[in-house]
């Protein structure tokens, strides 16, 4: 009678699986690994599936279509077995969501439960413009049992595309990171540091992150004689037009561009920071703007995907519209020259990070939705 009760969950984990997370870019590949080797190993049997997409490299559509049927195959053959009974996956856009949608279908073909956790703020950027995409959402949403959203605004967007499905299938779980090593790296910030204050930005080079923005508010900063240093770290397309625009407006002096940032670069660039940007056009939900502030960063961002669900303008940082530089350069200047506001801001930051953001606190709640999948008529 109590042997099922301590059988393990089968579950077949659809995502990043990467050996060495410290190079790889992007929070999915850190979500899921934390999770397969949380304390969820106790309860869960995982079957993975690594679906890890190397950046660096530019793949034709024929690769990627061999390497998505090959996954799929495998994904099959793993959902189809008898003591696998949910199927978690995870999705970003374009490519990765039709894939993606096809293995959910496939679970449901087969009898499983299934948990959709989309991770990409491009996917509603492109629902908007091709009708296609939008009617392929519908479909997955349709289909699957679970859609676990990354905050209550991504919850509130899907629940307009699919507005006839149950309220209850829509979940909301915010993104996870190991906020006690941030804590830990930085555990009383500096808010009082004399010489140039020190911002940070971590990202892609590139158009969508809002690169030329950073630029055109240094130009705004350094017209109004300001002390302090971007440190941009972080690679992609738009690198060099970005260092011949710096350089056009005698903006070098205000810059430093560090390359690839990995994890222990990355702690030891968020000990010496005074402020952390975010300047995305597009986002999901941030990874790199908790890490900012789980570790006590003062932080401004852009108002985009989760953010606002993240940030209480005022409280916990500052916030401005996608494009909006001349705002993006009022607000730098207000903590550059206010020590008090940045640890006012930096202290509250962290404060929600500990309460919303903790590893511990997705295992709990992954494991509650586990148990309520797995059992019968569920």
């Amino acid at each position: 009678m109590n042997s099922s009760i301590n059988k393990k969950v089968g579950v077949v984990f659809v995502g990043g699986f990467a050996k060495d997370i410290n190079k790889i870019e992007g929070g999915q590949v850190f979500a899921c690994t934390t999770l397969v080797n949380s304390a969820l190993k106790e309860s869960v049997d995982w079957t993975l599936v690594d679906t890890t997409a190397n950046m660096q490299l530019e793949r034709s559509f024929f690769s990627r279509l061999k390497a998505a049927c090959s996954r799929i195959f495998t994904f099959t053959k793993a959902i189809n077995k008898k003591d696998r009974q949910i199927a978690l996956v995870f999705t970003s856009f374009g490519f990765s969501l039709v894939e993606k949608g096809i293995m959910v279908a496939i679970a449901k073909t087969a009898g499983k439960k299934t948990i959709l956790c989309p991770r990409s703020g491009i996917i509603m950027k492109e629902a908007e413009k091709k009708p296609r995409t939008k009617n392929w959402l519908k479909t997955i949403l349709g289909k699957t049992d679970v859609l676990l959203c990354q905050s209550e605004f991504w919850k509130s967007y899907y629940q307009s595309v699919l507005p006839s499905k149950k309220a209850s299938d829509f979940r909301v779980r915010y993104n996870w990171i190991d906020v006690e090593t941030y804590v830990n790296n930085n555990p009383e910030p500096d808010y009082t540091r004399k010489q140039e204050v020190s911002i940070l930005f971590i990202g892609r080079i590139d158009d969508n992150k809002g690169i030329f923005d950073i630029i055109e508010a240094a130009r705004i900063l350094h017209a109004r004689k300001l002390r302090f240093q971007f440190r941009i770290g972080g690679t992609g397309p738009k690198k060099d037009e970005a260092l011949a625009l710096i350089k056009e407006y005698g903006l070098a002096n205000h810059f430093e561009f560090l390359g690839f940032v990995d994890k222990p670069r990355k702690l030891e660039e968020l000990r010496q920071s005074d402020i952390y940007i975010l300047t995305s056009y597009f986002e999901g939900y941030p990874n790199a703007l908790i890490e900012g502030m789980a570790s006590g960063v003062a932080c401004v961002s852009t108002q985009v995907g989760s953010v606002n669900d993240i940030i209480e303008h005022e409280r916990n940082g500052l916030s401005f519209l996608p494009g909006d530089y001349e705002t993006f350069a009022n607000h730098l200047e207000r903590l550059i020259v206010d020590e008090s506001l940045r640890e006012q801001m930096g202290q509250a930051a962290r404060k929600d990070t500990l309460s919303l953001n903790a590893l511990d606190h997705a295992v709990r709640d992954f494991e509650q939705l586990f148990k309520e999948l797995a059992t019968p008529n569920a």
